[in-house]
């Protein structure tokens, strides 16, 4: 099964121009949820997964979804890429009008749903305009290094996220054009071809989400991620098709993995306020304060001028701001850092406003910590416990009661661990579903029908990475209801969640 709505789904644009860092996330997660979302059918059934009999390949890694050791090549892979992506551009620009461009994303529905072979002419080509930008990327593939400096360190949060739009955008093109082919080539019963589109896949959701550690970027290769699934899974339903349970297996866990992305998004605010970084551990004096102070404000400003919420350009405004803000915390931080802090009483001979700049810098610290301390957990019990961050979110602050500049940056850039979390495990739990998919199509070729349980296959079936639950880890709820069909029953991956069941058609015959 193939879902379109993962194709769709993964252009995010902003009419007049490129969206902020925290517009562009929320509108990403929320296309995110809504692909997933339409993984069901519209009355409630569950989702069928059709697959069809395939034996262990002979020699069993004839088929790859990742180099070999020995065709890897410790090589940079982004100089391809950006080729590629170039050339996508070139392509585009030469189709002739925009009612034509218009006309071949109103097929997406068509070439993207059931298979359709009228259709298939049309298909290649388009895909012949694409033939040369798709070739850079398959030669990327074996290039395993990823390294593309954007020079962002030094750049001011409302302008961070900018540099990585036009890849993103791009990467999501290349995306599409690839699983279009790989499409037409498992219909066309070439095995070898849809083999080579889905490393580059796999490979170009790697380069995506290792090219900086945003969270942006992770997410996107998720979603790449996601797209690829699909590929696998309609290449299963059809007969004849290999089976992909080694092909799969190669496919590192490093691809799918959060952590470092989760720990990088956490220290965000830290970047955003870096007026706060290193405050010397003696008193500063009120006039350095103040500039101190105001500096943090212009940061703040940014901050929240990046966020689309408020526009807060103006010095004058920034500055009164800054009086505000004075006025608003000093007693609670003067009472926060002669309790809470080394300070003591000497908080009490500080200027005002030192008192506010170095409280904001403490809270600071300590909030930042007590998102980060979650998202260092391992993977088994991220996921379970990462929802714990969300007192942060909704304005928990050291400073009794009071919105501090702390509070509001969390609320605006700490990024949306749990839905980030759930998109990151539901592309691993469909990673681990379509091996195991894999594993039953095995049995059947050797037995003619589904296994009775998952213990009963030859190859191992691979644990739901969702299903932690009190006692420990365990594995999928699989049910067999006849030869023929089966039920997937899933561990909830959130709250609420309602995609728990998964439908498993076996057809010898399935075309």
């Amino acid at each position: 099964m193939l879902l379109k709505c993962s194709y769709r789904h993964l252009s995010i644009r902003h009419r007049g121009g490129l969206v902020s860092a925290s517009v562009f996330l929320a509108a990403l997660l929320g296309a995110m949820a809504s692909s997933f979302a339409q993984q069901a059918s519209n009355d409630g059934d569950p989702p069928t997964i059709v697959i069809t009999p395939a034996a262990e390949p002979d020699p069993a890694l004839r088929y790859r979804f990742w180099p070999l050791p020995l065709e890897q090549k410790s090589v940079n892979a982004m100089g391809l890429l950006s080729r590629a992506q170039m050339m996508v551009m070139e392509a585009q620009a030469n189709q002739s009008t925009g009612d034509q461009r218009a006309a071949v994303v109103e097929n997406y529905d068509r070439w993207f749903g059931p298979w359709q072979p009228e259709y298939a002419n049309q298909m290649k080509e388009y895909l012949t305009s694409y033939a040369d930008a798709l070739g850079e990327m398959d030669r990327a593939a074996v290039l395993m290094e990823v390294d593309y400096p954007l020079a962002t360190d030094d750049m001011t949060i409302n302008k961070y996220v900018f540099p990585l739009l036009p890849e993103i955008q791009r990467n999501r093109e290349i995306a599409r054009l690839l699983a279009l082919r790989a499409k037409v080539e498992m219909h066309e019963a070439r095995w070898d071809d849809l083999q080579r589109s889905i490393r580059s896949l796999y490979r170009l959701a790697d380069m995506v989400g290792r090219t900086n550690e945003s969270l942006i970027n992770k997410l996107v290769a998720y979603a790449i991620l996601g797209m690829t699934d699909g590929v696998v899974r309609e290449a299963s339903s059809i007969a004849g098709a290999p089976n992909f349970y080694w092909a799969l297996a190669m496919v590192p866990e490093s691809v799918f993995d959060l952590r470092e992305v989760l720990i990088a998004e956490a220290f965000l605010m830290s970047r955003a306020m870096s007026t706060l970084s290193n405050l010397p551990k003696t008193p500063i004096g009120r006039e350095r304060a103040e500039v101190l102070l105001s500096e943090m404000m212009n940061q703040l400003g940014q901050a929240i001028s990046s966020s689309g919420l408020i526009p807060l350009r103006d010095e004058a405004a920034t500055g009164l701001l800054s009086g505000v803000l004075v006025v608003a915390l000093a007693e609670p931080a003067r009472r926060y850092l002669r309790e809470q802090s080394p300070w003591g009483t000497q908080a009490d001979e500080l200027s005002t406003a030192e008192v506010v700049l170095r409280a904001t810098a403490l809270d600071l610290e300590r909030t930042t910590d007590k998102f980060a301390k979650w998202t260092l957990l391992p993977t088994s019990l991220r996921g379970s416990n990462l929802h714990r961050y969300e007192e942060t979110m909704r304005g928990t602050t050291n400073l009794k009661k009071m919105i501090s500049p702390v509070s509001l940056m969390a609320r605006l850039l700490l990024p949306a661990a749990e839905a980030a979390n759930t998109a990151a495990m539901r592309a691993i739990q469909g990673h681990y579903e379509s091996a195991t998919l894999q594993a039953m199509r095995a049995h059947a070729a050797v037995h003619g029908e589904l296994p009775t349980t998952l213990k009963e296959v030859e190859l191992p079936a691979w644990p739901d990475p969702n299903a932690i639950q009190k006692d420990g880890l365990a594995a999928y709820g699989y049910r067999r209801i006849s030869p023929t069909q089966a039920v997937f029953d899933r561990p909830s991956r959130y709250p609420g969640d309602r995609d728990f069941l998964l439908n498993i058609e076996l057809k010898k015959d399935a075309q």
